[in-house]
C-alpha cells in the first residue's frame, strides 16, 4: 500500500502495527457504544411504564413517555459509533504516514472517542434520573 501524498511504501511491520491499532480502536468504540444499550435493557424492567423524557431549564419535567422510548438514545449512540468507525477506516486509508498526519490522526481519533464517551455519560445520567424518579 502506498500513500498517494508521500509515495513512501509501507513495510510489513508498519502495515501490521496499523492493523493492530485499528483493531484496538474498533473494539474500544464497540464497547463504548454497546454499553448504553446493555444498561438500558437491564434497567428497563425496573422502570415504570410512564417515564420523564424531557426537562426544562429549571429541571421540571415537561414531557412524559413510554419506557420503551428510552431505547432510542442508545441506538443513536450505536449509529454515531458506526459513523466514527467508518471515518477511522477512511483516515487510516488516506492519512497516517507522515509525522504531521499521525499527530492529526491521533487528535481526530481522541476527539471522536471523547465525544462518544460524553454522549454515553449523558445517556447513563439520564437513565439514572429516570430510574430514580420512576421508583
Amino acid at each position: 500500500m502506498v500513500n498517494p501524498w508521500s509515495q513512501i511504501p509501507m513495510s510489513d511491520k508498519e502495515r501490521k502495527a496499523e492493523s493492530n491499532s485499528k483493531i484496538i480502536l474498533h473494539r474500544l468504540i464497540s464497547i463504548i457504544t454497546i454499553l448504553p444499550v446493555v444498561v438500558t435493557v437491564c434497567l428497563l424492567p425496573f422502570t415504570s411504564s410512564k417515564v420523564p423524557l424531557h426537562y426544562d431549564a429549571l429541571g421540571n419535567i415537561n414531557r412524559w413517555g413510554s419506557k420503551y422510548e428510552l431505547l432510542l438514545f442508545p441506538f443513536i449512540i450505536i449509529a454515531f459509533g458506526y459513523f466514527i468507525r467508518t471515518m477511522i477506516n477512511l483516515i487510516y486509508r488516506y492519512l497516517g504516514k507522515t509525522k504531521v498526519e499521525k499527530i492529526l490522526l491521533t487528535i481526530i481519533i481522541t476527539i471522536s472517542i471523547l465525544a462518544i464517551i460524553l454522549v454515553d455519560y449523558n445517556c447513563l445520567r439520564f437513565l439514572y434520573k429516570v430510574f430514580s424518579i420512576g421508583n
